[in-house]
């Protein structure tokens, strides 16, 4: 006859509590895991929308040493207010308007959405949106990069005159827990470089 004990030690399941166990730790780190991988993605977003923009002010200053003169510039404009930039890939003197346009077969429009872009769309006043020198920052309207045919670096603010100097673009995520800074120097050097990650 065989003994059928609840404590016979050759037995092959798990009891209630091992399973309860197995799955208060299982929960437990998820709720670690979630919310550092809503972290990570939220991070990278907001480095490849730099990266992006980065790439984008290298286009402008390449067609510019190609293809400008005193009449055709090669200008990137950002639209603070609509958390957005746009420039024209074609030869030509056309200007951007005032309000963002529309995409267009020769004018690239990139919007940054409603998860990462410039302080102000998320109502930040700690980080300008485009510091232009010193002193120059702005947090509404538009600011305008070009470059001339040396590659060097121009700035207006709300179409003022250019002025050779540097500049930075502050990107943040929604909840301002990253911010990141797009450099353009007077000589036309851009880098990407996170202020808070």
């Amino acid at each position: 006859m065989m003994n059928l004990s609840i404590y016979d030690k050759n037995r092959n399941g798990f009891t209630l509590l091992e399973i309860v166990i197995v799955m208060v730790i299982a929960v437990v780190m998820i709720g670690i895991a979630v919310p550092n991988a809503v972290a990570y993605v939220n991070a990278k977003q907001l480095y490849n929308a730099a990266t992006q923009l980065q790439e984008d002010i290298a286009i402008i200053q390449n067609k510019a040493v190609t293809y400008s003169s005193a009449s055709n510039k090669f200008v990137l404009r950002f639209y603070i207010d609509d958390n957005a930039y746009a420039y024209v890939i074609k030869e030509g003197s056309y200007t951007l308007p005032h309000t963002l346009p529309s995409d267009t077969q020769w004018l690239v429009v990139r919007e940054f959405g409603n998860n990462f872009g410039f302080p102000s769309t998320f109502g930040n006043t700690t980080y300008e949106s485009v510091r232009i020198g010193a002193y120059d920052k702005v947090t509404s309207g538009y600011v305008d990069l070009y470059f001339d045919n040396k590659g060097l670096a121009y700035w207006s603010n709300n179409g003022g005159s250019f002025q050779q100097r540097n500049g930075n673009i502050v990107l943040v995520n929604s909840n301002l827990t990253k911010v990141i800074n797009v450099t353009v120097s007077p000589l036309g050097t851009v880098s990407v470089a996170w202020v808070k990650n």
